[in-house]
């Protein structure tokens, strides 16, 4: 798998991510990998037993076949779980 590293970012002062991509030269196929950096963001919240948290990443993978569509993948973490989904 060759990989494109398209940014690098953080998250506002309300948890929320917000970003616009322009893929329309991307081809429908291309498969993308969204990498959030859970352990870090709670390493710094001074949350009790923030050291033991076991999972450091997660990582979304997901293809945006429509460059024309809004793709909208909400995350909830907490220090050792997450959910996510996908709405448009």
């Amino acid at each position: 798998d060759q990989r494109t590293k398209l940014l690098e970012s953080r998250s506002g002062s309300d948890g929320r991510f917000r970003l616009e991509l322009d893929i329309a030269a991307d081809a429908p196929a291309t498969r993308y990998e969204l990498v959030i950096d859970s352990g870090t963001y709670f390493a710094g919240r001074g949350i009790p037993q923030a050291g033991m948290t076991i999972m450091r990443e997660i990582v979304l993978r997901f293809e945006m076949p429509d460059p024309s569509a809004q793709y909208h993948m909400p995350v909830i973490i907490s220090p050792n779980n997450y959910s996510t989904w996908w709405s448009s």
